[in-house]
């Protein structure tokens, strides 16, 4: 095996590990503090392996998806920092690049909207502009359906075995449940959404 090679396992490992303990949630500063060498060259690549790892040894969904949310805030610089050459706007990614922007941006409309529903200065009005942002969000579940029976496919294709794209499912099931519970609640005479 080359040097290369055994760095890059010793960082997946340590990535791997590091990743556990981050779902133990002791001793964060002292944890990031020790790994910051491994945490500061992290690439996309070592993300995928790392979780493929993890489904591997059968961690709960669950409890995996709420550790990869702590982990990419972790390790959002080096991945942002990460070079990358986006692809042309009119190919499929492109595409899919360009829905996700779109939905971020409506994302970051309701927040806002959110927030001021939930002080308690709700309206009839506002109640009504939030169930169609919502519905407009809504949406996305036509885009994760293209994302599963084109994206899906073809990875699983070039890259058998790919454990990630369950976790990947997983998160688009949780998305399209949540936004449809929203969406529930908007229509009931008086909504809650602080929950």
């Amino acid at each position: 095996m080359s040097e290369f090679t055994n760095h890059k396992e010793e960082r997946i490992t340590r990535l791997f590990n590091l990743f556990v303990e981050l779902l133990k949630g002791e001793n964060l500063a002292q944890l990031v503090a020790e790994n910051k060498d491994v945490i500061d060259f992290c690439t996309p690549a070592d993300v995928v392996s790392v979780v493929h790892r993890l489904v591997e040894t059968g961690m709960p969904m669950p409890e995996l998806k709420k550790g990869i949310n702590k982990w990419l805030n972790l390790l959002y610089k080096p991945l942002s920092d990460f070079p990358y050459s986006p692809p042309e706007k009119s190919s499929f990614l492109g595409c899919m690049i360009e829905n996700n922007r779109i939905l971020d941006t409506k994302l970051q409309t309701a927040k806002p909207m959110i927030r001021e529903f939930n002080s308690g200065l709700s309206d009839a009005e506002l109640k009504k502009a939030l169930l169609a942002v919502f519905s407009e969000i809504g949406k996305v579940g036509q885009y994760y359906q293209i994302k599963e029976n084109v994206l899906f496919p073809l990875i699983e294709k070039y890259v058998p075995g790919f454990r990630c794209l369950s976790v990947m499912w997983s998160f688009h099931d949780d998305i399209r449940r949540n936004l449809k519970e929203i969406i529930e609640e908007l229509q009931k005479k008086e909504p809650d959404l602080k929950r």
